[in-house]
């Protein structure tokens, strides 16, 4: 794996975790819509009325709900495998990577919390993503 892919994979982490946040809130507004249509479907069947409309309501949201849970649950494995790797490196590389694409903090930020230069931050990130990429190859 060389550096390009590393930051890709590891930058990916950050929009998908964006994504899942976003689908995560999605998920939850359907629910609440679910438990409204259930409620609606419940009052008509109990006048007898006709309830097609509201039953093919519940069964799309059911299958959007279900693709979305396919992509959250595909976004947190990844995550998964991407902390395992970040965990497996010894410091200051493993915090450098995680405070830059887990947390998505800027290198002066970095830098401040971790008490190096800005210069230093840049290096050290270097090197990181160097033996990230080592680490990938050798795990494969």
């Amino acid at each position: 794996m060389d550096i390009t892919q590393v930051k890709d994979e590891l930058s990916g982490y950050i929009y998908d975790s964006q994504y899942y946040n976003d689908k995560h809130n999605d998920i939850i507004k359907m629910n609440k819509q679910l438990m409204e249509l259930s409620y609606k479907l419940q009052q008509l069947t109990n006048f007898n009325k006709d309830t097609a409309t509201i039953e093919a309501s519940i069964g799309e949201l059911i299958r959007e709900h279900l693709k979305e849970e396919k992509f959250l649950l595909a976004a947190l494995e990844k995550k998964h495998i991407l902390e395992r790797k970040l965990n497996e490196m010894k410091q200051p590389y493993r915090t450098i990577l995680y405070f830059r694409y887990i947390h998505n903090m800027s290198f002066k930020e970095i830098a401040n919390k971790m008490n190096y230069s800005d210069k230093r931050i840049y290096q050290l990130h270097r090197e990181a993503l160097e033996l990230y990429s080592e680490n990938a190859d050798n795990s494969k």
